[in-house]
């Protein structure tokens, strides 16, 4: 009897506590969660476009190089000098650097200029801005079988028969000297050279003189253009006999257009 007396006054006291309120325990704060947001095209920094290349003028291009003077060293480059401290090697970068000939023919009655192109041009050239009679210029090579004119019939002629590529696959210019050069050169200054120097096409070298025009864009790029005419006779480039062809010029005249920056 006095056990289930004991056991009500316990069952009693659970009961009481079950229906007493709950202390709520107090849950510690959170600090806000950031929410990244999406940066808008407005916020974005601005893209700094590359410099524009100012274009050499044309009267530059086509004016006679400047002989060598009491101010303008001539200097020899048989070799280029190895690069120093203070001297900077540029190459000619392919997209940009085109090489290009021009001549004459009379074409099925008419007066034609045949004009052929390319870009698969290597070289290269070491500049001392502070000490320029230090200029050292590489050999300029040109794929002879890459030119391409206004015709797939005459780019096979050419490369085939006139510059035989298969055999010759390379024009190539070594160069000896460099008459024209400046006391110092700065960004800004155009440069009226002449290069002279032994070019090769397919199996004759002889020499030639190229007038070249420099413009010193910054101390990290320069542009520019050399051209020289020479005589296909003198090379031995003979031109196909056909019906439709006559007056073939025997002037040619080659120009390499560049653009050269830090390797």
């Amino acid at each position: 009897m006095r056990t289930k007396i004991v056991f009500g006054i316990w069952l009693l006291g659970l009961m009481v506590l079950s229906c007493a309120p709950r202390a709520e325990v107090p849950v510690a704060a959170q600090p806000p969660v950031a929410v990244a947001q999406a940066t808008t095209v407005a916020e974005l920094p601005a893209v700094v476009a590359s410099p524009t290349v100012a274009p050499i003028a044309t009267a530059a291009l086509i004016a006679p190089a400047a002989p060598a003077t009491e101010s303008g060293a001539v200097a020899s480059v048989t070799a280029p000098p190895a690069a120093t401290s203070g001297s900077i090697h540029f190459k000619l970068l392919p997209g940009d650097t085109v090489a290009s000939f021009a001549l004459s023919e009379v074409l099925y009655g008419a007066l034609k200029t045949v004009t052929g192109t390319t870009s698969d041009v290597q070289g290269g050239l070491t500049v001392d801005f502070s000490n320029p009679g230090k200029a050292g210029l590489d050999p300029i090579e040109i794929a002879a079988g890459s030119f391409v004119t206004d015709s797939g019939r005459r780019d096979g002629a050419i490369r085939r028969f006139i510059l035989d590529a298969g055999n010759y696959p390379l024009i190539r210019f070594v160069p000896e000297s460099i008459g024209g050069l400046p006391d110092k050169v700065k960004a800004g200054d155009q440069l009226m050279l002449t290069v002279s120097g032994d070019l090769t096409i397919v199996d004759v070298t002889r020499s030639e003189e190229f007038s070249v025009a420099v413009l010193v864009v910054s101390e990290q790029l320069l542009q520019g253009e050399a051209k020289v005419t020479v005589l296909r006779s003198n090379y031995g480039l003979r031109i196909p006999s056909l019906p439709f062809l006559a007056d073939v010029a025997d002037e040619v005249a080659l120009t390499i257009r560049f653009v050269a920056a830090p390797e």
